[in-house]
């Protein structure tokens, strides 16, 4: 009889722990696998995060301005103590977009954008609103020809030194050029302060524009 209640209170306990095995390797399954969830998702996070990152700061970085589309080469400018004087240099437009340049500043006085032209009585260097390169196109600033003009200078431009000027654009961007500043006596220009920020020419006096042919207009 006693050996009959043991068999059955053992096949009791064995069917309850044959019952519970499902569930207790279900929940074990669960435990293992969830980290492993997790660490996938944050994996597939962190991807995605990195993936977008190089876009992005190369999107920021390829930005295309004006400023970035153009290239300076052979910057220099005239030396003189007083009144005015001039830079020059080579602009090419790198871009595929027009590149307009509508002013340029520095710290030795006011400067402007002048252009030379012919007209009936020779050839004319007058103020011009803007310079426009088109797409791979290039401009040449030169004695005699379109240049940066220093009116009234506020300081010595000495043979040697570096002038910087900031060129701006209509795109409202800019850009920064180093001018290195030598002497230079090949068209002998030369050009008096008429009082109101004109570059016009005199004769015969200090301050003359000795070049054949050429007059600065005073009209700006």
């Amino acid at each position: 009889m006693r050996r009959r209640l043991r068999a059955a209170r053992e096949t009791k306990v064995l069917t309850m722990i044959r019952s519970a095995l499902p569930t207790v390797r279900r929940v074990a399954a669960t435990a293992l696998i969830a980290p492993l969830a997790f660490t996938a998702a944050a994996c597939s996070k962190d991807d995605t995060a990195s993936s977008k990152s190089p876009q992005s700061t190369s999107s920021a970085s390829s930005k295309v301005t004006m400023a970035t589309s153009l290239k300076a080469s052979d910057g220099w400018a005239k030396a003189a103590e007083s009144g005015m004087s001039a830079a020059f240099g080579t602009w090419k437009n790198t871009g595929n977009e027009p590149v307009v340049i509508t002013g340029a500043k520095g710290n030795a006085g006011p400067v402007q954008l002048h252009v030379t032209t012919k007209t009936a009585n020779g050839m004319e260097m007058k103020q011009t609103s803007n310079f426009t390169l088109a797409p791979g196109g290039t401009l040449k600033l030169a004695p005699g020809g379109n240049h940066l003009m220093f009116m009234n200078l506020s300081k010595a431009l000495a043979a040697g030194d570096e002038q910087q000027l900031t060129i701006t654009f209509k795109d409202g961007s800019s850009t920064k050029l180093t001018f290195p500043v030598r002497a230079y006596d090949g068209a002998k220009e030369k050009y008096s302060d008429a009082g109101s920020g004109d570059a016009s020419p005199s004769s015969g006096a200090s301050g003359t524009s000795e070049m054949p042919g050429m007059t600065h207009s005073s009209s700006h």
